[in-house]
């Protein structure tokens, strides 16, 4: 098979302008739209040896999300990216791609990786919207309860497993306050954040 890498370069989403920037703190970059998200997600090699995938720390499916993604297949792409990553959408903006993933992709060198952070991003914010919710039918509760001190990154993540394996996370931050920050994970139900009584 033959890929024409020269009808779509590397690229990221547009920097939003440095007024809007300088007021918020919000996202510097626009999200991508479903069409250069699918563009993005088309330069992926499927390599038979990914080295973007052995270089995750979470070893992340991303040849295999790339391709649901190209072919608009959202639902699955974030099932996908959430069997290996409790919070692909937060790791979609902090990890450092360019020297993990992205970095060693075998486009990199001649034609600019594949810009797999922000098709990441863009895969679990889309499932998100579109009202995609971790599948726990098959999870039978225990009655187990566990206390988790910080509602950061990890103790989300600590949660969602939690969650997944039938134990009722009860989350607590540092500074006492039960309420996580910006909490956009379905993992995680609203009841099983507030809860007034330790395990």
């Amino acid at each position: 098979m033959f890929i024409n890498l020269s009808t779509c370069s590397a690229f990221d989403p547009p920097k939003k302008p440095l007024k809007i920037r300088k007021i918020d703190f919000v996202e510097i970059y626009e999200p991508f739209s479903d069409s250069q998200a699918e563009a993005q997600a088309d330069r992926c090699l499927s390599c038979g040896n990914p080295y973007c995938e052995w270089k995750c720390p979470v070893h992340n499916y991303i040849p295999n999300w790339l391709k649901l993604a190209n072919e608009g297949r959202i639902m699955e792409a974030a099932d996908l990216a959430h069997q290996t990553n409790s919070l692909p959408e937060v790791c979609g903006r902090v990890c450092p791609q360019d020297r993990l993933c992205e970095g060693s992709c075998t486009l990199n060198d001649e034609f600019g990786a594949v810009t797999i952070g922000n098709i990441e991003r863009y895969i679990n914010d889309k499932a998100i919207e579109m009202g995609w919710k971790p599948d726990m039918s098959h999870v039978q509760p225990t009655g187990k309860r566990v206390a988790i001190v910080g509602a950061g990154p990890a103790g989300l993540a600590c949660a969602d497993v939690l969650t997944a394996t039938a134990c009722k996370p009860c989350l607590r931050s540092s500074s006492g306050d039960r309420r996580p920050a910006d909490l956009r994970h379905p993992g995680v139900q609203a009841g099983e954040r507030g809860d007034d009584q330790a395990p």
